[in-house]
């Protein structure tokens, strides 16, 4: 089970693995060209899924029967991959999966960044837990234009 919140080019997860006991897992991977994805459901299916887009997706696509993921586009832009590829955008601004995702949105709703929401999800969803992990996108910087002097 999972909490993994996108909002303002912020993508937060929580890092339990309950799987008979409780593991740490990474749930959010840096894409080959920027952004990022994460993962919630069946795990395994996951980070295959999770895998085959690290691996610059090479052959063909895995089907993750139970699983989720969200992918937070260098752009900004936030697409949701159910059950297969490929992804889709959605027109949101702001998005959540895993079994914590109805109180992680809510909290957003009302204000919350991402990593805000997932920490206070932990603290009551029993299939999430801290310590929470973050990716942001990098601010675009701003062209500067130096005035120029005549000497």
């Amino acid at each position: 089970m999972t909490t993994i919140a996108v909002r303002d080019g912020m993508m937060a997860a929580d890092t339990q693995l309950s799987s008979g006991t409780i593991h740490r897992v990474q749930k959010i991977f840096e894409l080959p060209g920027g952004g990022c994805v994460g993962g919630a459901g069946d795990w395994p299916k996951a980070y295959a899924a999770i895998s085959w887009l690290l691996g610059g997706r090479q052959g063909d696509s895995p089907e993750f029967e139970d699983t989720e993921l969200v992918i937070l586009k260098p752009d900004g832009s936030v697409w949701i991959a159910c059950e297969r590829f490929p992804e889709f955008p959605i027109l949101d601004d702001m998005a959540a999966i895993g079994c914590g995702s109805a109180a992680a949105m809510a909290l957003m709703h009302h204000g919350l960044s991402a990593k805000d929401a997932v920490r206070a999800t932990c603290k009551t969803d029993p299939g999430s837990s801290d310590p929470v992990q973050v990716y942001r996108l990098p601010k675009k910087r701003k062209m500067r234009s130096e005035g120029c002097s005549a000497v």
